[in-house]
């Protein structure tokens, strides 16, 4: 055994004379020492991370590729500029373009730095989950990844709806005939569920494919729309001649188009921590071009009238600047964009699944992998059925219920950013910079809240109570042993006194104390999965020392 390798600057002998409390002891005085000598309480979540990290996440399925993580995140956050053209109906183009640049600064950017530096920390399939949990513990973990896995289950039935809604502008097969929809849905679902369960490496090529498919024909749209371009255009809001501006619509539909960056986190483990900030920037530049241009072409070359921009008005505007063979072609994009959108956001839920699963959160059978695909079998088909139980909402309805839920997760996921930063150095920023960055994002999520009505209030309320109850349940079903589950991961485990111990949530027969139950704040610490399987692996003592921020790989 040779030298144990954190980071750039951070080597840590395994020399066996050595005991482990001499190394412990090196590790906090160089830790001491850096942070005197630096200048700065900032490190990198580099410094709890091996190289056996990449290794390990290889275990039962292949690696994404950052062109993969980028298309993928892509189909997550917007898939093209499908939808977003109730943003200008509600609130002219003036509004809809100044809207989704504010939006994208105060909201996306937050959230994709957040996702990049912690999923780098945290490379494994419980993503975002593990993150509030190394934060606030089991509870918050659970709350939060409760609320974001319906979230993503809503916002998936969706896409049926959405794409029946384009084909309406070019065929009548659907439009009275529920059975026909009803099958249509169906036929939907269970032909991408299946492409979700052949592996996610098939999962993260055809994104690639299907994302320049997608944008193909807009780049067309954009280049026939740019000669009849008129800027004033812009400058016109739904109060000339139309009314005020419908905040509600507004906001929601806005939110809804520039979100879900945090659901590139349950890849987490099947992708190369180095690449995650190079793949959420260009995540970001990405999405935000493939909206913000077609809006620009459509609301600058056309006189349509606001109120008629629904699902589907980019079709009309197409057929009015270059002929029938250009709107075609977008309707057949828009097929394509929500088979991506729905693969996509197929895959992150049952990831998540199986992650909590794999941590001993959820029944053991929803960590099950296919023996020859190396996919969560049992996830996927949960996701799915979710998915089919919700089709029947309507398109206004699933927006506003989502984006509700999705608010109450990410307020949970900027506090542990923060908190993480703060006390355990995950990021080369410092908290009050972090803070500062993120206040503009939460304001945002609160005004998301403030705008949804009574009855989208009281559908959330009942889920958010339902993933309370689950919560209460999962202890006795643990002890009684009437469902399987792996054992519970000791950084799940929950203090004494806490609402999960009252649950009853720990193993039976857990010798290892609670954690809270000691003082090891200035402890060296190692909270990433692959670090302890790393030292058992070696069978040497491990110690981890914080590093210095010039080891930031984000």
């Amino acid at each position: 055994p040779g030298p144990i390798v954190l980071s750039a600057g951070s080597v840590i002998d395994g020399e066996a004379s050595r005991s482990a409390a001499q190394l412990r002891k090196t590790a906090t005085t160089t830790s001491g020492a850096t942070q005197r000598g630096g200048g700065s309480s900032s490190s990198s979540s580099a410094a709890l991370e091996t190289e056996a990290s990449s290794s390990s996440s290889k275990k039962g399925g292949a690696m994404l590729s950052t062109g993969g993580l980028v298309a993928l995140t892509f189909f997550s956050v917007t898939g093209g500029p499908f939808g977003q053209e109730l943003i200008v109906k509600a609130g002219g183009p003036a509004f809809a373009l100044l809207g989704y640049v504010a939006f994208t600064a105060a909201w996306s950017a937050p959230e994709a730095l957040m996702t990049a530096e912690l999923s780098a920390a945290y490379p494994e399939a419980a993503g975002f989950a593990a993150w509030t949990n190394g934060a606030f513990g089991p509870l918050a973990a659970w709350i939060d990844a409760w609320c974001s896995w319906v979230s993503g289950v809503v916002d998936n039935a969706v896409y049926p709806l959405l794409l029946l809604e384009y084909l309406d502008q070019v065929t009548d097969a659907f439009a009275d005939d529920l059975l026909a929809r009803w099958l249509f849905t169906l036929g939907f679902v269970a032909s991408l569920t299946y492409l979700c369960h052949r592996g996610l490496d098939l999962t993260g090529t055809s994104a690639v494919a299907l994302a320049w498919f997608v944008l193909a024909p807009f780049v067309v749209f954009c280049l026939v729309a740019a000669p009849r371009v008129e800027p004033r255009r812009w400058c016109r809001v739904r109060g000339d001649h139309h009314g005020t501006v419908k905040l509600r619509p507004w906001i929601n539909n806005l939110f809804w188009n520039v979100n879900y960056y945090d659901s590139a986190s349950a890849w987490a483990a099947d992708v190369d921590r180095r690449r995650w900030g190079v793949a959420m920037a260009a995540a970001v530049a990405l999405c935000t071009a493939a909206s913000l241009l077609p809006m620009l072409a459509a609301t600058g070359a056309s006189d349509r009238p606001y109120d008629r921009y629904t699902n589907g008005a980019y079709v009309d505007v197409a057929r009015d600047l270059a002929g029938p063979w250009l709107a075609r072609w977008i309707v057949v994009s828009a097929a394509v964009a929500n088979v991506g959108l729905f693969v996509s956001e197929m895959s992150s839920d049952a990831y998540q699944l199986m992650g909590m699963a794999e941590r001993g959160l959820l029944p053991a059978i929803l960590a099950t992998r296919s023996p020859t695909r190396g996919t969560p079998t049992y996830a996927i088909l949960l996701s799915a059925l979710g998915v089919l139980a919700l089709h029947s909402l309507t398109f206004e309805a699933i927006v506003a219920t989502e984006n509700l839920l999705y608010v109450c997760s990410m307020l949970i996921e900027l506090a542990a950013f923060v908190k993480l930063a703060k006390t355990r150095h995950l990021s080369r920023f410092s908290p009050a910079t972090l803070a500062a960055f993120c206040a503009p994002a939460a304001l945002l999520l609160l005004l998301v809240a403030a705008v949804q009505p009574p009855l989208v209030w009281a559908v959330a309320s009942a889920l958010f109570l339902l993933g309370l109850f689950l919560y209460a349940a999962i202890g006795p079903t643990r002890r009684s042993c009437r469902l399987k589950y792996r054992p519970l991961d000791r950084d799940w485990t929950a203090p004494r006194g806490s609402l999960a111990a009252l649950c009853a949530w720990d193993d039976p027969g857990t010798d290892d104390p609670p954690p809270g139950d000691e003082d090891d704040s200035d402890a060296p610490y190692a909270d990433s999965p692959a670090v302890r399987d790393f030292a058992a692996a070696s069978r040497e003592p491990l110690v981890v020392a914080r590093a210095p921020a010039d080891s930031a790989i984000v």
